[in-house]
C-alpha cells in the first residue's frame, strides 16, 4: 500500500517531536503496529496506528483510500 503525508508537516514533526512519517511507515511495514478506530464525528472514516518508536508509544491518525493510506500527524501517547 502507498503511504502519503504532507511533507511540510513531516519536517515540523521531526523538529517539534523528534519523529517523522518515515519512522511510522517503517514500523508499519515491519508489522510493529496496532490499529484503533476513532469514535469522533469530526474524524469520520479515520483510524489510528499505534506504534512504538524511540522508547515511546505514538498515535498516528490515518485514512485509508482505495490505493493509498494518508497519514495526518503523530503524537505521543501519555
Amino acid at each position: 500500500m502507498l503511504f502519503t503525508y504532507n511533507l511540510g508537516k513531516n519536517i515540523k514533526l521531526k523538529i517539534e517531536r523528534g519523529i517523522g512519517f518515515e519512522t511510522v511507515v517503517e514500523q508499519i511495514e515491519n508489522g510493529n503496529y496496532q490499529v484503533a478506530k476513532i469514535k469522533s464525528s469530526k474524524h469520520l472514516g479515520q483510524c489510528c496506528y499505534i506504534i512504538k518508536a524511540k522508547k515511546k508509544v505514538w498515535i498516528v491518525p490515518f485514512k485509508e483510500y482505495k490505493s493509498k493510506i494518508h497519514l495526518f500527524t503523530i503524537f505521543k501517547r501519555d
